[in-house]
């Protein structure tokens, strides 16, 4: 059966263990979120089959960068087969601060992944003085990195251009650079599929309210399939949408599985000690094999309630 046909007979992705490139934990003041709590991210992933969900924190690139990243370690505690984890840093922030909150993050838990930057919400352009030895960080510690990219919209979305984006990933042969939301509109995703194809280090998520399955299908027309990443925005979005658009766009199947699961599964495996253990023999899981479950977690927590969608 076929994914599209499987989500139309209400059986999901049930052969399919997604991976999400780019979710979120913690609260944002300006958007409303009606339960970001852990146990309701896990039950958002069992409801969609996602195996491992890769989360930033909002509070660090925004107010706090310590206590934000501790939020990621948190989520990681919380359920550890579930969600692996991104360092946020900011470039204001002196860089040997940043320096030891990377050594902190790598030391608390072998699965943080890369690291994340912002550059629109600190309005410092990616390619300016302050991020390149954030940069080389990545390139010491942790070659993979998720950038907020767009290209239009606010003002301060300037500082993170598609361009600018893969002004630093040319720069950087050796980190793998993901462009958040591909640029948001849809002249940003173009721009991002075109260079994508150029730079073999530059990937590009669906993650945001922006795609649609009708789209998908026209981006891919000029993204190389191999380059694009399933991602959620969770919780500002629930998965549903995103993994939908994915699961009915009329494009084959094999493409839909490289975009759900195994392009970021390479990238893990690629870019990370954890990767490299975890997908050395790796078959994908269906929600049945994986032990965090929601229930399995409000059991231990003992708030248990049934759900039929779990």
């Amino acid at each position: 059966m076929s994914i599209r046909d499987a989500l139309a007979a209400g059986l999901g992705f049930r052969d399919l263990a997604l991976i999400d490139a780019h979710a979120h934990v913690g609260r944002w003041g300006s958007f409303y979120m009606a339960d970001p709590s852990l146990i309701q991210l896990v039950r958002e992933l069992d409801r969609f089959n996602i195996e491992l969900c890769c989360v930033t924190s909002l509070l660090a690139f925004s107010v706090d960068m310590t206590r934000g990243n501790d939020e990621v370690l948190e989520a990681i505690r919380f359920a550890p087969d579930r969600f692996l984890g991104y360092v946020s840093l900011v470039p204001h922030q002196p860089l040997a601060d940043c320096r030891r909150e990377v050594q902190r993050m790598l030391d608390a838990s072998d699965r943080i992944i890369g690291l994340k930057f912002h550059p629109m919400w600190n309005n410092y352009p990616i390619n300016g003085d302050l991020y390149q030895p954030l940069w080389e960080l990545a390139a010491e510690f942790c070659p993979l990195v998720l950038v907020h990219c767009w290209l239009g919209g606010e003002e301060p979305e300037a500082n993170n251009t598609p361009d600018k984006v893969a002004q630093m990933a040319a720069r950087y042969p050796g980190v793998t650079v993901i462009m958040g939301h591909s640029g948001g509109s849809r002249a940003g995703q173009l721009q991002c599929a075109e260079l994508c194809r150029r730079l073999p280090n530059l990937y590009m998520d669906l993650c945001g309210s922006e795609f649609g399955n009708l789209w998908i299908e026209r981006l891919l027309e000029h993204a190389p399939a191999d380059k694009v990443l399933f991602a959620t925005d969770i919780p500002f979005l629930g998965a549903g949408s995103p993994a939908g658009r994915v699961g009915y766009a009329a494009i084959d199947d094999a493409i839909k599985r490289k975009i759900l699961r195994v392009n970021m599964e390479r990238i893990l495996a690629t870019c990370t000690r954890w990767g490299r253990d975890r997908f050395r023999s790796s078959t994908p899981l269906t929600r049945h094999g994986m032990t965090s479950t929601a229930n399995q977690l409000a059991l231990q927590m003992g708030t248990h309630h049934d759900n039929p969608d779990q």
